[in-house]
């Protein structure tokens, strides 16, 4: 079972090359839009499985659609993302040193001595210092190793979409689109596959999965 599902493997590439030469390659939206969100090495092997079937590729106009609207919200959030884990992470580092100094100040409250503020300013300087120093170098070593495998690399999404060039349809007209419109809303109304499940959803790409189908000829 492994070697016929071998693609759902986890750490696996689909291989393309052994591939019938006759048979369409036909990528869908999602496709295009986890080459953004791969680590570098999982991006690279996808391209290459890609690439070696560039010939036979055909990528539907309402995938190239779709993909150009969703691809800067993607992009945006792989961008935001080490920056909000940064925020929230000097916070983790904040609230630490707060929450210790208000302990330590209440354990500090029941020692009567003269020097007792002095002793207890010079340990919560010291705790300070080391918290930070050791929250700094886990930051820049150990989290810096999972930030860069979300990294966004522009050279690679063009690499991407030069492989794209010439592999999509033509431009739908908006006479095929409200016919198609049409027909799924027919579909929907009495639960005829593709997308009817997905009919309580309300975008600009409603029938979706019907205006994919028709576009490859089906």
């Amino acid at each position: 079972m492994k070697n016929q599902f071998h693609v759902f493997n986890v750490g696996e590439m689909p291989n393309l090359d052994g591939t019938d030469n006759e048979l369409l390659v036909v990528l869908d939206t999602n496709v295009l839009l986890q080459a953004l969100r791969y680590s570098p090495e999982s991006r690279k092997k996808l391209y290459e499985s890609i690439k070696s079937v560039k010939s036979r590729l055909f990528i539907p106009y309402i995938v190239g659609l779709e993909y150009n609207f969703n691809k800067r919200s993607v992009i945006y959030n792989l961008e935001n993302a080490e920056k909000d884990f940064n925020k929230r992470y000097k916070k983790i580092l904040s609230d630490t040193i707060q929450k210790f100094n208000t302990d330590f100040n209440t354990l500090g409250k029941m020692v009567t001595s003269n020097d007792e503020n002095e002793v207890r300013e010079k340990i919560k300087k010291r705790f300070s210092e080391t918290i930070n120093a050791t929250f700094n170098s886990f930051l820049d070593e150990d989290i810096k190793e999972e930030l860069d495998l979300i990294s966004i690399d522009t050279k690679s999404i063009k690499k991407f979409e030069k492989l794209y060039e010439g592999r999509v349809a033509d431009k739908l007209s908006q006479e095929w689109i409200d016919d198609i419109e049409k027909e799924g809303e027919e579909r929907y109304a009495n639960n005829v596959p593709p997308g009817y499940m997905d009919s309580d959803k309300s975008d600009i790409f409603n029938f979706h999965d019907l205006k994919y189908q028709k576009n490859m000829g089906i």
